[in-house]
């Protein structure tokens, strides 16, 4: 007989492609599943130090939440009655007077709230992301982590933002293996061209995956338009942003088909943050259209907007 940390046996298995199995176990030894089986073979199999009855329960596999502000849970109810610039207006004012151990204790809430509803890894997207970083280090949750990159078109501060961005993802390469550090220009019509070539140019040098939200809103494309002449997905083809680079787009919500035709000749994956958006009124992206396009889909709950039923739906749609 084999030693395990931990035998789960008697539940309804269901597999990350479908597959569905009656009265099955799995064994776990350190963070590792070692074997699935039935239970009653893994019980003749495998002598445990803890043992969980599964039985009137379902196994699934750990959820991912794709897009989400994590300490953003403490701003939960503060901004869901405005959109556009007057949410950002809300939202930023507030943020600005967090501290180091606010974005802590936020992210450790945002964390067990995920654990409780059986999400394992989450992309987030924040300030003060060391904080969030040690909370997903306590949490024993995954994550892929990028300290937001915001200069609100002032390009002054553009090479500031990005040389903070990269020194996140410097500090905590290699540090914890359940964290991938990633870059994160916040969006293209709140970063300057100057951020977003420099952002794109150091995630494609680096390896680095670029994490953003991305056609979010009407409102974002109306500044586009009017600062660039485009909207934003021909705005970041033209400075040759995607080139090269691996991108987790949050929303998606204001993609039109000469949008998909350019986004499917590059590494694209679309989150959506389904009672968001909702909640604020701008409705949801077209899920079953990205998926016909052809493009890996993925949900999220974008922090302070989101609930359980979000949250229970952080799983990515295959």
């Amino acid at each position: 007989m084999d030693d395990c940390d931990l035998l789960v046996s008697g539940g309804l298995l269901v597999d990350a492609h479908g597959g569905v199995r009656e009265d099955h176990a799995l064994a776990v030894s350190g963070n590792r599943i070692i074997a699935v089986d039935r239970s009653a073979a893994l019980a003749a199999r495998y002598r445990p130090r803890q043992r969980l009855d599964a039985s009137n329960r379902i196994l699934v596999p750990g959820l991912v939440n794709a897009h989400t502000h994590a300490s953003a849970t403490l701003f939960r109810g503060y901004a869901p009655d405005v959109a556009g610039r007057s949410f950002f207006e809300r939202m930023w004012r507030i943020e600005a007077l967090l501290t180091d151990d606010d974005v802590r204790v936020g992210a450790l809430a945002g964390c067990l709230e995920m654990i409780r509803n059986g999400v394992t890894g989450f992309a987030n997207h924040f300030s003060h992301m060391d904080q969030v970083a040690r909370a997903v280090e306590q949490s024993g949750m995954r994550a892929g982590l990028s300290r937001t990159m915001l200069d609100r078109g002032d390009d002054s501060a553009a090479e500031r933002e990005v040389a903070e961005g990269l020194a996140f993802a410097e500090r905590w390469a290699g540090r914890c293996s359940r964290i991938l550090p990633m870059l994160g220009p916040h969006a293209a019509y709140t970063c300057s061209d100057r951020l977003l070539r420099a952002a794109a140019g150091q995630a494609r040098q680096r390896g680095l995956i670029l994490h953003m939200h991305l056609a979010e809103s009407e409102y974002e494309q109306q500044v586009m338009r009017k600062r660039t002449g485009r909207t934003t997905v021909p705005h970041l083809e033209r400075l040759g942003f995607f080139e090269g680079n691996r991108l987790l787009a949050a929303h998606s919500l204001c993609l039109d088909d000469a949008d998909l035709d350019a986004l499917r000749t590059v590494d694209f994956h679309a989150v959506i943050c389904a009672t968001g958006k909702m909640n604020r009124g701008q409705g949801i992206a077209d899920l079953l259209r990205l998926r016909a396009a052809g493009f890996n889909v993925c949900l999220g709950t974008d922090g302070s907007a989101s609930d359980n039923l979000d949250v229970l739906m952080g799983m990515k749609v295959t």
